[in-house]
């Protein structure tokens, strides 16, 4: 039995401990996505304005716009990174962000940090609700240590089955190596499929000319293949119709400091790193579908509490039509420089009122 023990430790754990300990070296940050795209290059120029939120975030901030503008302000060269990601979580971003802020990637004179308001209102997260969604592993297990791990399992909502799945995937790096591998597997043969289904719907334009839709940016987890926009599409068109009528009977929640936050706000001022809020706007159709869950009370119950807190809250007063929007949840690539390039004047003014 010994020996049966022994060579089981030889020639199964010795191995897979050793290729854990390789990999942690090789590969701290083993996604290829959001902050583990931005960690992997901690030699290029400090970032100076991050822009954090969902993959609308990603797909409205044109970072290339944005630092032409600012840098004319700044009259020198600065650099932003877009961290807007589909399906993410503010507990997510925080953890993320925390990993920046730790390996110093930032420019401590000059740091600025927007995070996306829509229809008024932050995102609602809050240490006792999720801390992932459904799936999203690698947007938490590289950037938390194991006493972030435990507060996780003691106080998150997620299941049982993910808190033991993270624990695994935290524990035992190889598994992360299959899970970011797996899903750059996905990710290319997603792209391959886009690509695919495009062409024919290239053909099918040139037989049907008609109108065409605007594309958005390939980023944050956007389909922007015709079947993915038409799915978009259809979904938001069948909320929006739901909607209508509806009114949330519940009392909306306004205990503002027990969102994440406020802890991310804590987080940037401990790295010399202020933060504003920017409302990022929704297409008409997908505005329908999320008024029924908040008040016109909690909005100025929010911005009151914004005000006293110093958190301004930046507005391009822009505004778009569910033309500009191909699958009725991103904005288009067009205009996402149209509103890039008025959030960076917008920001301008706030810094300096007297212009």
């Amino acid at each position: 039995m010994k020996k049966l023990l022994l060579n089981l430790f030889l020639f199964l754990l010795l191995p897979g401990l050793v290729l854990d300990v390789v990999l942690r070296i090789a590969m701290p940050f083993p996604s290829t996505k959001g902050y583990g795209r931005v960690l992997k290059d901690v030699h290029t120029r400090k970032i100076n304005f991050l822009f954090v939120g969902s993959s609308r975030v990603g797909a409205a901030i044109n970072s290339a716009a944005f630092d032409n503008i600012t840098s004319k302000a700044h009259q020198k060269r600065v650099r932003s990174e877009n961290l807007g990601m589909g399906s993410s979580t503010l507990v997510g971003h925080y953890y993320g962000l925390k990993a920046i802020f730790d390996a110093s990637m930032h420019d401590s004179e000059n740091c600025h940090m927007f995070v996306e308001v829509t229809l008024g209102l932050p995102p609602m997260d809050t240490w006792e609700g999720i801390w992932f969604n459904a799936g999203q592993y690698e947007q938490l297990y590289p950037y938390i240590d194991f006493s972030d791990y435990l507060t996780f399992w003691q106080v998150s909502g997620n299941s049982i089955n993910e808190k033991v799945t993270l624990g695994l995937l935290k524990a035992f790096r190889p598994a992360g190596f299959l899970l970011s591998a797996r899903s750059a597997l996905l990710s290319r043969g997603e792209v391959f499929t886009q690509r695919y289904i495009s062409s024919f719907a290239d053909n099918s334009e040139k037989e049907n000319p008609g109108k065409k839709q605007a594309p958005m940016h390939m980023a944050a987890g956007i389909r922007n293949d015709p079947a993915g926009i038409k799915l978009a599409r259809e979904l938001i068109l069948k909320q929006a119709a739901k909607s209508k009528g509806e009114t949330n009977g519940s009392a909306p929640f306004a205990d503002w400091e027990k969102l994440v936050l406020v802890d991310m706000r804590n987080l940037a001022e401990k790295n010399h790193c202020t933060m504003s809020l920017v409302s990022v706007p929704l297409s008409p159709s997908q505005e329908l579908t999320r008024k029924s869950d908040r008040s016109g009370s909690q909005v100025l119950s929010f911005k009151a509490w914004a005000r006293q807190n110093q958190l301004p809250i930046l507005s391009t007063g822009l505004h778009f039509t569910d033309d500009d929007y191909p699958d009725l949840w991103h904005l288009s690539a067009d205009k996402a420089l149209i509103f890039s390039e008025q959030l960076a004047r917008a920001y301008a003014i706030s810094n300096n009122p007297a212009r």
